[in-house]
């Protein structure tokens, strides 16, 4: 087994262990009435179907020199197309959050009836809806037909027109509505939302004598609201990270390939791809790092006996204090 079937295998596992316990700790009684899980629980499904279809075919591809697209008419289209649209929805839920912690944040005092559980999953759906249609037209635009340069059948368009559309101007419409746009609405969010923070704690510190009480409960009110912001804004960074180079090199290209080092830069191609499904694959671990009431439920949901032991004292402390 060569390197790049090892890596992709690892980060198979990786993100469907992880996203299984994301999804199940997003659907505890803590996070099922937060707006925010609701994003959060969509992205988990949506990365876990960019790993079955995209990661799986490199996979299969690095341990089999097989392209599954390339022997099956009934996946030639679908699988493409089903890449296509559920790393673009990977992307767009992304900016969906981001808008909705700048609302939370700029406009507290609105954004609670504005945003709900409920005009999150409308804004979801229209979003899927209008992607799956955006790039319906994959469906009837490929089929698995002959091609002389290879000697063997492959994923072929049904036209050299189509081919042509594709290659010159789906291409590099879909590098911008996959990464360049969200990329960038990705930073400027960041940057409003760490600004905004960053005012808000002078704030607090400059009414620092306000009473105890009043600064405990203000903490309280917040906890949740910290930590998801936190997760977004981290979420952000990883995605920027992950998928920028490709992005970078695939608009390079143009530019640098020549015949000599037409092979070392579709290599390169091949280990950018890969690592940019690492944004799909690490996503719990993300979560564990920067979300605080994420870590508690991963207590709760492991260590249960010692979660009720925490549990207890905290109401001793409770009925001490009252």
């Amino acid at each position: 087994m060569n390197a790049g079937a090892v890596i992709s295998l690892l980060m198979l596992i990786l993100g469907t262990i992880g996203n299984a316990i994301s999804m199940v700790v997003l659907s505890r009684s803590r996070f099922r009435n937060l707006v925010s899980a609701v994003y959060l629980r969509y992205l988990t499904i949506v990365d876990l179907i960019v790993l079955y279809t995209g990661l799986l075919r490199k996979f299969i591809f690095f341990l089999l020199g097989i392209d599954i697209r390339w022997y099956y008419p009934a996946i030639c289209g679908t699988h493409k197309w089903l890449t296509y649209v559920s790393l673009q929805c990977s992307a767009w839920i992304r900016i969906a959050f981001t808008i909705q912690r700048l609302f939370c944040i700029w406009l507290p005092y609105g954004s609670r009836y504005r945003f709900t559980e409920r005009a999150a999953r409308i804004k979801i759906f229209i979003a899927t809806l209008f992607i799956v249609l955006l790039n319906s037209h994959m469906l009837y635009g490929h089929r698995v037909g002959f091609y002389a340069y290879v000697n063997d059948t492959v994923c072929v368009y049904v036209t050299n027109d189509y081919g042509d559309f594709f290659e010159m101007y789906w291409s590099v419409l879909d590098l911008c509505f996959y990464s360049a746009i969200p990329s960038v609405f990705m930073i400027i969010g960041n940057i409003l939302i760490v600004v905004k923070v960053l005012r808000s704690r002078k704030g607090i510190q400059r009414h620092s004598d306000s009473s105890s009480s009043n600064r405990t409960n203000g903490l309280s009110r917040n906890s949740k609201f910290s930590s998801m912001t936190i997760v977004l804004i981290m979420l952000n960074i990883f995605f920027v990270i992950f998928t920028s180079p490709s992005g970078i090199l695939l608009i390079g290209m143009i530019y640098w390939e020549t015949n000599d080092n037409e092979i070392l830069i579709w290599q390169l191609v091949d280990v950018f791809d890969v690592l940019s499904y690492l944004d799909n694959s690490l996503n719990f671990m993300l979560y564990c790092l920067s979300g605080s009431l994420f870590r508690e439920e991963i207590i709760k949901l492991f260590c249960p006996r010692r979660r009720s032991i925490q549990d207890v004292n905290e109401s001793q402390e409770m009925h001490t204090k009252y």
